[in-house]
């Protein structure tokens, strides 16, 4: 069986340990205390009491937390939140809520909650469409709502209201 050597720069040849010792710290502490002439540019090194991941990349200064730039979770990883929850910025983190999902198949947006629409200078700040090229319902710019123009008499719909061929339908039972 062969003896462990220690190597300068503290690289470790046949030790049950990496080969370069760097590549695990216990804690940001050890991390930064890391020599200029132990540390490289690209050097990637995990941080055990975290589980995080870090590059170096400024190894003149490895001392300094802006030498050093986390992995983050969104180069890799698993995801946040339950199935068909919408992934969101959460303070720097992913988030996720059941209050936001999607339904892949069916295709169905679920908003639990407030919804907020910001318009802008163009002419339709908001538009609901049928079909590619039929605006079903939009409000312009100035805060109208407009129904879009249905060509066909509706079909009763207690509550219902829709505008086709220059009337205006109101449903009631």
């Amino acid at each position: 069986m062969s003896t462990p050597v220690s190597l300068s720069n503290n690289f470790n040849v046949n030790v049950a340990k990496p080969i370069d010792s760097r590549f695990n710290v216990p804690s940001a502490t050890i991390r930064k205390l890391l020599a200029v002439t132990n540390a490289y540019a690209g050097l990637i090194v995990y941080q055990i009491d975290t589980s995080e991941l870090y590059v170096l990349e400024d190894p003149a200064n490895p001392s300094l937390d802006a030498s050093w730039k986390k992995i983050e979770a969104g180069d890799g990883g698993d995801p946040t939140g339950s199935n068909t929850e919408i992934q969101f910025n959460d303070n720097g983190n992913f988030g996720a809520s059941p209050r936001l999902t999607f339904g892949k198949t069916d295709g169905l947006l679920r908003i639990s909650g407030s919804f907020e629409i910001t318009g802008s200078d163009i002419s339709d700040s908001f538009i609901i469409k049928s079909g590619s090229n039929f605006n079903a319902f939009k409000v312009n710019n100035e805060g109208v709502s407009v129904l879009g123009d249905f060509q066909y008499t509706p079909t009763a719909q207690d509550g219902g209201i829709m505008y086709s061929s220059s009337n205006l339908y109101v449903g009631s039972w």
